[in-house]
């Protein structure tokens, strides 16, 4: 087994609450995103399975990192110490904050929304009415190519039509 002094202990078990403290702080997130925009049941367990997935590679990572691999108790009762503090202290304010921060990114993007969907319409509109001039001026009927040589095959039949009579 490999020696661990005690005070790359202690600072490992320091770390190991940060990294608890910033794992409660991401489920925040995943909470604030869960009131907002995730709504649905799968969209709910694949929101939860992407942070217990990101939970558990930060742990393994800092396993690998500070403990050469080996799972210390004391590491994963500093995670949860450091969750449990930052769940009981901080997270109320940090989940009040992004609330405030989403509601307040929903109005500016409702706003932007609405105003681009609004000149949309508006370009839309004008297109429609240029278009419809644009056909107008374009299709006369009278010049259109198949009334032209229905208008020629008409001709074309009263006159053949004319001189047969005349011919009897």
């Amino acid at each position: 087994m490999g020696y661990i002094d005690v005070s790359a202990q202690a600072l490992t078990f320091l770390l190991s609450v940060a990294l608890g403290a910033l794992l409660c702080l991401m489920y925040d997130i995943v909470r604030v995103l869960h009131k907002t925009c995730v709504k649905g049941f799968a969209e709910v367990i694949v929101c939860d399975l992407l942070f217990w997935v990101t939970a558990a590679m930060l742990t393994f990572c800092f396993l690998i990192i500070r403990c050469q691999g080996m799972v210390r108790g004391f590491v994963l009762f500093g995670q949860l110490i450091g969750f449990i503090a930052v769940r009981f202290t901080v997270s109320r304010f940090f989940v009040a904050f992004l609330l405030c921060v989403s509601k307040l990114i929903s109005l500016c993007l409702g706003t932007v929304s609405s105003v681009i969907g609004k000149c949309t319409a508006l370009i839309e509109k004008k297109i429609k009415n240029f278009l419809t001039k644009l056909k107008k001026v374009l299709q006369h009927k009278r010049k259109l190519l198949y009334n032209l040589l229905k208008t020629r095959i008409k001709r074309e039949k009263r006159r053949s039509g004319q001189t047969n009579v005349k011919e009897m």
